[in-house]
């Protein structure tokens, strides 16, 4: 909860000490002015076409559907807490990326686009679940095979450009799902 609290006043803040996660977060804020979601992809329908990310209850309480607000919780595995229990709200665009290495320790970004479906929580703890633009089993199949890291932002928006955009300036391979 102290996560989300922390989102939430505008100090991302990423779970289980990832540093590049927290980074990855940080410009998803700056350019959305709001708070990203973080998490791992847990479930793909490919008939939907979806991916539904998940996290164990660290989400900005700002995120949570209105129907339902955050709740608090207790973590699904330690069964300590307190965690936050939600589905996000919607968002006509969303943007999924990650700021991560490549094997050879080389800096590189994950960029993929969609739309953040309202649906409700689909796991305990927080969860958020996206339309890929791009086929979703594509972007899950590619992302294990390229070997990108488990956790994910979610920025509700579509900051596509900015981030291709930065890629450029800071010289980084930025690879579209």
């Amino acid at each position: 909860m102290v996560c989300a609290i922390l989102n939430d006043l505008g100090i991302p803040a990423a779970c289980e000490a990832d540093t590049y996660g927290a980074l990855t977060m940080f410009i998803c804020q700056f350019l959305t002015g709001k708070p990203a979601f973080f998490g791992d992809p847990v479930s793909m329908n490919e008939i939907d076409n979806t991916v539904t990310f998940w996290h164990c209850g660290t989400a900005a309480c700002s995120l949570a559907r209105e129907d339902t607000g955050a709740l608090a919780g207790k973590h699904c595995n330690r069964h300590i807490g307190p965690t936050l229990e939600f589905g996000c709200k919607p968002s006509p665009r969303a943007t999924i990326f990650r700021i991560g290495k490549d094997a050879s320790g080389k800096f590189r970004m994950f960029i993929s686009t969609g739309e953040a479906l309202d649906k409700p929580q689909q796991f305990y703890g927080t969860s958020i679940v996206i339309k890929t633009d791009a086929e979703a089993s594509d972007v899950v199949h590619r992302s294990v095979r390229d070997g990108w890291e488990p956790h994910f932002a979610v920025a509700m928006d579509d900051i596509k450009d900015e981030l291709l955009i930065l890629a450029d300036q800071l010289g980084l391979e930025a690879i579209v799902y």
